[in-house]
């Protein structure tokens, strides 16, 4: 998949954003393919993924957030619990890379479940 560029505003008016800073969630995000980025005058400033229909992950040197503080921060504990959990996997011995994608991903999907639920639409429906 190719990453298309993408504003912060056109990112903002789309998606509830969860900031993350540089690599802090490189374990849980290994195999999930940016779907945009952004750059500015100094080079590039982030990448975003896709989490569901409205939900994304803005990771980079220069992330953005569209939620409040509070939800922002409570998401990212989530984020950094599981990427945790990714690093205790990618140092475990698989026997192939196959079981190893698949546990990567099983673990990718118990996060953007809890992720949903802590973010919850209806709460933050007034910044949009």
């Amino acid at each position: 998949m190719i990453k298309a560029k993408v504003t912060d505003r056109e990112l903002r008016s789309g998606y509830y954003v969860i900031k993350l800073g540089y690599c802090d969630a490189q374990n849980i995000l290994k195999f999930q393919p940016a779907r945009f980025y952004n750059y500015g005058v100094y080079g590039w400033r982030y990448d975003v993924y896709e989490l569901d229909w409205c939900l994304a992950i803005c990771t980079g040197y220069q992330p953005i957030k569209s939620i409040p503080e509070k939800i922002n921060n409570n998401a990212v504990a989530i984020v950094e619990k599981y990427d945790k959990k990714a690093a205790a996997i990618r140092s475990a011995d698989f026997r192939s890379f196959d079981g190893y994608r698949k546990a990567i991903d099983r673990l990718y999907n118990k996060m953007v479940n809890e992720l949903k639920k802590a973010v919850n639409y209806e709460t933050v429906e007034g910044i949009k």
